[in-house]
């Protein structure tokens, strides 16, 4: 079994990365409930584009009880909700 090298040379920066926001979103999903992580799975393992309803009843729920997880989520930034 090899073992992976770097050279030298070779720099990782995260310069790009803000430390701020990185740490937002740690937050954040530090304090998602499980079933709001299950809503959030759904969302990143599914299609693009997919209907709220649809959404619902992947995760056998109802709408009315999706929209305020909906719109929590999409504080990140992770994803758009279109009306």
């Amino acid at each position: 079994m090899g073992i992976a090298t770097l050279s030298k040379n070779s720099q990782i920066t995260l310069d790009s990365l803000s430390s701020k926001k990185e740490i937002e979103l740690r937050l954040f999903l530090s304090r998602l409930t499980p079933f709001q992580i299950k809503v959030l799975e759904e969302i990143i393992n599914g299609p693009l584009k997919v209907l709220i309803s649809d959404l619902a009843a992947c995760l056998s729920t109802t709408e009315k009880k999706l929209a305020p997880i909906l719109e929590f989520m999409s504080t990140t930034g992770l994803f758009q909700q279109k009306t």
